[in-house]
């Protein structure tokens, strides 16, 4: 849509999100404060995402944002034509003992039937997968849809390297040094607890290096419950994180938007990068407004290149 403004051209961003649970709402409020988009449709087979965007809505004169919301709860998908960004964070949750990979069956059924509609009405929009096993789900969609692989983006090791520097950050507190925000650090591989590769010989707070700051032992511990971070918080709430998983993708989203040519490690068909070969794995990409806009090679030991590739 273009609106002609004497000299200047004025663009409307729409974003969809499918699945209103705690991660869509989170993501959906996220994003309508950071006031960056025109419109958000929230799609949920529930007539109760009704009352969730009317409550959005009613924030809106607190948080003085212009982002209009609007809900979709039947298989009318219209108000999403057009969509710059669809997010898609439908089907179940994992429960306290279940993987993510238990979840494929279900979930692959309920994104595979909704993006096929949404293709119909929204052809060239960006898609950001959530639902779990995010990669797995990934890598169908890149072998059974027209959609560009640069168009297809896995949140999962966003979340995972916030969740690693959170683990170092609480270490910091742990051992009464001084907590610093200057944490670099990531997360490469499957969004899975078990081949999740956080890259512990890379991080560093205030540009020194971890291995340098903690022992060995407190390195491994930084490693290990960085891997379980999903799964810790699932055993406490009896179901799956919200708000950081929202807040990974609205950095996404952002990103997107903002053409920010931003490094972020993200899901992506992998097509020799790395030795890897049609497979759908995280790896540190550049976020723009197309996308994943390249994939970075970093310089991995050959421990780390093993686990990737395994």
């Amino acid at each position: 849509y273009i609106f002609k403004n004497i000299n200047l051209f004025y663009f409307k961003m729409k974003i969809t999100i499918i699945g209103a649970g705690y991660v869509g709402v989170n993501t959906c409020h996220n994003i309508a404060i950071k006031d960056i988009v025109d419109d958000i449709v929230l799609v949920d087979i529930n007539d109760t995402v009704k009352g969730k965007v009317i409550d959005l809505m009613q924030s809106k004169f607190i948080h003085n944002f212009k982002t209009n919301i609007h809900s979709i709860s039947d298989d009318n998908y219209d108000k999403c034509s057009n969509s710059d960004i669809i997010i898609i964070t439908c089907g179940i949750a994992r429960k306290p003992g279940m993987t993510r990979e238990e979840l494929f069956t279900t979930n692959y059924k309920i994104v595979k039937g909704v993006i096929d509609k949404l293709l119909q009405i929204s052809p060239n929009s960006i898609f950001i997968i959530v639902s779990n096993p995010m990669d797995k789900i990934l890598q169908m969609l890149n072998n059974n849809t027209n959609i560009s692989k640069n168009a297809l983006i896995g949140m999962g090791n966003i979340l995972d390297t916030s969740r690693f520097k959170y683990h170092i950050y609480q270490e910091l507190l742990n051992h009464n040094m001084e907590p610093s925000m200057n944490i670099t650090a990531e997360v490469i591989g499957l969004h899975t607890d078990k081949d999740m590769i956080p890259l512990i010989n890379y991080a560093k707070v205030d540009k020194v290096f971890v291995k340098g700051i903690f022992t060995k032992d407190i390195l491994d511990k930084i490693v290990q419950d960085t891997k379980n971070g999903g799964a810790t918080i699932t055993n406490l709430m009896g179901t799956s994180a919200c708000y950081s998983p929202a807040a990974s993708v609205t950095e996404l989203v952002e990103c997107i938007i903002h053409d920010s040519k931003k490094v972020l490690s993200c899901s992506t068909l992998l097509n020799g990068e790395y030795g890897i070969h049609n497979k759908c794995i995280g790896v540190p990409v550049i976020i723009g407004k197309t996308g994943i806009e390249k994939i970075m090679n970093y310089d991995l030991n050959n421990e780390e290149l093993l686990k990737l590739q395994k």
